[in-house]
């Protein structure tokens, strides 16, 4: 399940979440309640072997997200 930055339209909140497609609507934001927008992210790569290359800032997404990282 792909984890997408998401910002909200009204205050500007940025956060992420957890979608089962690219399909599904965004997520309300979580401070106001208003809608999202999805954020252009390149800050995490997958290898062939499964390890995960990513920003520091993103590393602590992940990781408070409960992604096991290596």
């Amino acid at each position: 399940m792909p984890m997408y930055d998401l910002k909200c339209i009204e205050c500007g909140k940025e956060f992420n979440a957890f979608l089962h497609s690219y399909k599904k609507p965004n997520p309300p934001c979580e401070k106001c309640g208003s809608d999202t927008e999805r954020l252009f992210s390149s800050s995490v790569l997958i290898d062939m072997h499964g390890y995960i290359m990513a920003t520091p800032r993103k590393k602590a997404d992940l990781e408070s997200a409960g992604a096991t990282l290596v």
